[in-house]
Parts: structure tokens; C-alpha cells; sequence
């Protein structure tokens, strides 16, 4: 089948991402090189060579097109061997690399185990500290990430990435209910943890641009149907005319979902997805500003969900 577009973009980014963990080839030394990552997934015939980037980015687009479950043993392979060959070249593999490269194989589904264990997070550095310069003033009217958020942003990432290893689910979904709670409060959201109304249970509430926004959060095994959603926009819609609603699937949700819940009576509630939180948690969209965008996108379209590599088109990404 045929790359995404959404897809291909994210090939592009995975293959500069990639690019220093291995040589593009060994000239007589035999070093382990993108080539034996290859040969090592089975995918031996898409190494074609040349110019290393796009060699790279053709070895990622045509495994996934073509051989899509040698994708998680290609990157684990590159990585493997890349560890050491980063440390030799004192460009070391740090857990900010991790986090990214843990953010671009989620573009294509993915979610291989051995890169999201904690165990491993904790044996890498963090990245150097860059020497401090002025901070760039946003435009007016927009939100900036000081230095006391980033801080705030870089301690939740932590806590998100430790929850995806955690065995319990269970405990990792009351987790995720604080982390949450956590990162409302960083935003000044003025988040209220979870409370009963009338025999129902909402996870929790946050204050938006002076409205009341009910939050709910699932983190099942697959994807969010239907019937969740419906359900969430009757709670919403039994308060007032004034409440509104933030709904967050780890894992997406299905076509059918997502269809389903534009068609009949208009949705009140923004839908987000694991790759939203994560973007946030990494620094890569301001959380205000992602929502009031996603906030335009529902009144202006009626779209309730915005997958994250159009909203990242509108951050210039």
C-alpha cells in the first residue's frame, strides 16, 4: 500500500533524526552501518546507496510500503548499533533523542517496547545544556513556554514515559488522570480532579478562556469507538450552555468514531490523541494554543478532531 501523506512527511523526518546513528558505509573498515541494519530486519534489498539521507528516508518509505512489519526490527537494529557508534563519535544517544524518535515512529503506529522502557531512558544522558540566550519574544496576544514551564514540561515527560512501561494498566490509567491534573495546573488551567455528578463519573475539569471544559481520558488497549464519544456529549450537553468538553484516546480513535460522531447532533467537545499529549509534553505546541486552535478548527468546520500533522502545518512545521 501507499505511504500517507501524513506518512511520508514523517519518513523525511525520521530519516534526519537518523541520520547520525550509523555510516552510510564502511569503506574497507567493516563498521556496522545502515546497510547491516538492513540485512539485519530483512530488508536487505532497500539499501540502495548513494547520497546518505535520502538513502536513509528510501530504506524507511519502502520497508513500510512494502515489508511493514521489518519496521520496528529496522529501527531497533539501527538503534542497537547506533549507541555505540554515537558514543564513539561523542555525540552520545541522550533521552531527548529518545523521546523524539519514540515521537516519530508513533506517525506510523508504532510503538516499540524496548525504546519505551524506562530502565533504558534512565542508562541515557540528558542533552548538554545550551549556553542561555535572550528568549524570543512571541507575537502579541500569543502563548510562550518560560523557562519554569519547559522545566514543569520536562518532569511530566518523564512521568508520561515511565507510564507506558508500567505493567498495571490500571495504575497507569490513575496516573495519567494526575499527570493530567499536573499539567492543567502548569498551564494555570485551574484543573478539578475527578468528581461524580448524578451517579456519572468525569475525570476531570479545567477553565479555558473563561468556559468550563469537562475532561475525560481513556488509554485502552486499541482505539476509541463510537458509543465513548456519544456518551461524553450527552454529559457535556446535560450542563449547561456554558460547558464544554475535552476528550483524550491515547490510542485514536476508529474511522467510524470519528465520523460517526460529526453526523446528527454538533459535537461540543475537542478529541485528542496520545500524539497531541505527547507534542505538548515535549515542548513542541503550546497547550493554550493548540487548543484554542483546535477550538477555531471545531467552529469554523465542525471538526472535532484534528490529527497533529495538520495542526502541525499551522506551527510551521
Amino acid at each position: 500500500m501507499s505511504l500517507t501523506f501524513p506518512e511520508t512527511q514523517a519518513v523525511a523526518e525520521l530519516a534526519r533524526h537518523l541520520y547520525d546513528y550509523l555510516p552510510g558505509s564502511s569503506y574497507g573498515n567493516r563498521a556496522y552501518t545502515f546497510a547491516d541494519a538492513a540485512q539485519e530486519a530483512r530488508v536487505p534489498q532497500f539499501w540502495q546507496g548513494g547520497s546518505k539521507e535520502p538513502a536513509i528516508a528510501t530504506l524507511l518509505e519502502l520497508t513500510l510500503d512494502r515489508q511493514r512489519g521489518s519496521f520496528c526490527p529496522l529501527i531497533e537494529a539501527i538503534v542497537r548499533a547506533g549507541l555505540k557508534y554515537r558514543a564513539r563519535k561523542g555525540n552520545p544517544m541522550t533521552r531527548q533523542d529518545l523521546a523524539e524518535l519514540n515521537r516519530l515512529v508513533l506517525a506510523f503506529a508504532f510503538k516499540i517496547s524496548s525504546l519505551w522502557d524506562p530502565a533504558f531512558a534512565a542508562t541515557l544522558p540528558d542533552a548538554t545544556p545550551a549556553p542561555p540566550v535572550a528568549e524570543a519574544q512571541p507575537p502579541p496576544g500569543e502563548p510562550s513556554i518560560t523557562g519554569t514551564l519547559a522545566k514543569s514540561l520536562e518532569e511530566l515527560l518523564s512521568r508520561f514515559l515511565i507510564l507506558h512501561g508500567m505493567a498495571d494498566r490500571q495504575r497507569a490509567g490513575r496516573e495519567l488522570e494526575r499527570l493530567l491534573h499536573d499539567l492543567f495546573d502548569a498551564f494555570e488551567l485551574k484543573p478539578r480532579g475527578a468528581f461524580v455528578v448524578v451517579g456519572e463519573q468525569i475525570d476531570g475539569s479545567i477553565v479555558f478562556d473563561g468556559n468550563s471544559y469537562l475532561v475525560e481520558a481513556k488509554w485502552e488497549e486499541g482505539q476509541v469507538g463510537l458509543a465513548p464519544l456519544m456518551t461524553f456529549r450527552e454529559k457535556v450537553s446535560g450542563k449547561s450552555s456554558m460547558t464544554y468538553g475535552i476528550f483524550l484516546s491515547m490510542n485514536g480513535y476508529t474511522d467510524g468514531a470519528r465520523d460517526g460522531i460529526t453526523r446528527g447532533k454538533q459535537p461540543n467537545f475537542l478529541m485528542l490523541d496520545g500524539r497531541h499529549l505527547y507534542a505538548v509534553l515535549n515542548s513542541e505546541i503550546d497547550l493554550v494554543k493548540l487548543l484554542r486552535d483546535l477550538r477555531r478548527e471545531l467552529a469554523d468546520r465542525g471538526r472535532p478532531y484534528v490529527p497533529l500533522p495538520d495542526v502541525m502545518e499551522g506551527y510551521g512545521a
